[in-house]
């Protein structure tokens, strides 16, 4: 059997948001057509187990069955090898809770749904791994290691740039229909080519098996995990007297999960720092894979994903020389045109929060804020493209902390963004959205694994609302493009919100406390608090 018919694929894309918010878009999951098959896919409980046997006789002799396939019945897997991993369609031997073991096809959905209680397997449980390795030796340069060595003052970070939960809550679907010369058209939402483990690639499985129509929704055990990789990362950094930095070690580890679509590893390590001049630079990027869901060829240097790591790193160096963090950045900014239109965007930031009214600095009494204790933090953020900076983006917000309850409110948010070389303004209606995304990023979204592997979440997951957000206020510096002009970057690039790293650092001026991990919880920050209050007990007697 082979998985390379001639087939064409048409796309579902995004419809009108009146249809959206009525209900009337149309998705994958509605079509339908006369003597559709309906396929359903068994996935595995368990997060890492060799399947000894797999009996589908029961589920064969349901009335209504018309086929079921396991690893036996697909084309060959490609080699678990290299230097990425790529998922079998269907497996022999179970990576992550929720990897594909058979696929029923029915004459209704609900036959199938039936048939796949009536398979059984015979799994052998295997020790999963379940967390990012601990920390690769990497080596660090000789000026690198000279730099920190003769430095004035050192500061050392680590945290793990976590799965966020999933964005589409909606089950997936793909359908697929054979025409009289047996191409097979292939209707998914989904973007990109088929990959060898997809949905249109069983749609179409079962429709090169049955010839006829073929509609397959996604597990229901595969809606709750993001596809974004989490990585470790390890950051120390060198600043001398005058308050310059003069070197970095930048250590990160790709969780890429159980398989991986392609090469997980595309990071720059000099990219992660943005704007910022760090003088000696060593680092490392390196891939290891668990047994939790796949995630995509993501590009790890995305500063979205590292940035809260990396800049509670600068503030904890700014701290050791009791700089002002603002003062620390303005001090330490790249050289040439990128360095001043980030100054630019910071110097706007300031004005509109007000931020030298408001910074009281390190050595503030927090406990006199009592119970709900205010703090300020900010960051910056510059994107990348062909090795040049652009987009540059200064953050700064003011959260409160219930102390007694870990609860974290968001009370202001000022972002300055550098609109230079974007076709056009962006829309105001994106960047609320990207603020939305970014508030969930950073205070409720995660992916959490239960010890089997499992997603442990015991309720239904929760999205962030207009009432997470606060009053949003953005200042534009520079001047965009025509819209049309060529060149340029789309506007919709801009303004991603990147709240995490301010708001890690507001929460440190609030309470006194650095997180390591998104989200920033309620209960993750009153377990930082209770251990910060049993550090600074008086011992006993």
């Amino acid at each position: 059997m082979t998985l390379a018919p001639e087939f064409r694929i048409e796309r579902l894309g995004p419809q009108n948001i009146a249809a959206r918010v009525t209900g009337s878009e149309l998705n994958v999951a509605d079509l339908s057509a006369a003597g559709m098959l309906h396929g359903r896919i068994l996935v595995s409980p368990h997060a890492y187990a060799r399947i000894r046997s797999i009996d589908t006789s029961k589920a064969l002799g349901l009335p209504g069955v018309v086929a079921v396939l396991t690893h036996a019945d697909c084309p060959a897997s490609p080699a678990l090898a290299g230097s990425h991993r790529t998922a079998p369609l269907l497996t022999s031997q179970a990576r992550f809770a929720g990897d594909w073991i058979a696929v029923v096809a029915a004459e209704t959905g609900l036959i199938a749904e039936e048939a796949l209680g009536l398979i059984e397997v015979d799994y052998e449980p295997l020790p999963a791994v379940l967390d990012i390795a601990q920390a690769l030796e990497t080596g660090v340069d000789g000026d690198v290691k000279a730099a920190f060595a003769n430095a004035a003052r050192t500061a050392a970070f680590a945290g793990i740039a976590s799965q966020p939960s999933r964005v589409d809550f909606g089950q997936q679907a793909a359908f697929t229909a054979p025409d009289a010369e047996g191409v097979v058209t292939v209707t998914s939402a989904a973007d990109g080519p088929v990959a060898e483990r997809s949905l249109e690639a069983v749609a179409v499985l079962l429709t090169r098996t049955s010839a006829r129509p073929a509609k397959v929704v996604e597990p229901e055990l595969a809606d709750a995990f993001s596809r974004q990789a989490s990585a470790l990362h390890s950051v120390r950094m060198a600043a001398n007297e005058e308050g310059v930095i003069i070197a970095l070690d930048h250590i990160v580890i790709v969780d890429a999960g159980a398989y991986s679509e392609g090469e997980t590893v595309r990071a720059d390590i000099a990219a992660l720092t943005g704007a910022l001049r760090v003088g000696a630079l060593s680092g490392g990027v390196s891939t290891v894979y668990t047994h939790t869901p796949p995630t995509d060829n993501a590009a790890i240097s995305d500063t979205l994903n590292s940035g809260f790591i990396v800049q509670q790193a600068v503030d904890m160096l700014a701290e050791t020389l009791d700089m002002d963090p603002l003062e620390f950045r303005l001090n330490n900014l790249v050289a040439g045109e990128a360095g001043a239109r980030m100054d630019a965007c910071i110097r706007a930031g300031v004005d509109r929060f007000g931020w030298r009214s408001k910074w009281h600095g390190w050595a503030r009494d927090r406990a006199a804020g009592g119970r709900y204790r205010q703090g300020i933090g900010l960051s910056i953020l510059s994107r990348h493209h062909d090795g040049q900076l652009f987009g540059h983006q200064a953050d700064f917000v003011e959260v409160e902390v219930d102390t007694e309850t870990g609860i974290t409110v968001l009370l202001s948010h000022v972002c300055a963004l550098d609109i230079t070389d974007f076709r056009g303004l962006p829309d105001p209606v994106q960047l609320q959205a990207s603020v939305l995304r970014s508030i969930g990023n950073a205070l409720i979204e995660d992916s959490p694994f239960g010890g089997s592997g499992t997603a442990a979440v015991t309720g239904p997951l929760r999205a962030p609302t207009i009432m997470d957000a606060p009053n949003l206020d953005y200042v534009f510096t520079g001047t965009p493009l025509p819209e049309g002009a060529d060149g340029g970057h789309d506007p919709a690039r801009a303004g991603s919100a990147d709240l995490a790293p301010a708001m890690a650092n507001a929460i440190y001026d609030a309470g006194g406390i650095r997180m390591t991990r998104l989200p920033f919880s309620a209960d993750a920050i009153l377990r930082r608090l209770h251990a910060q209050a049993r550090r600074y007990e008086p011992k006993g007697e």
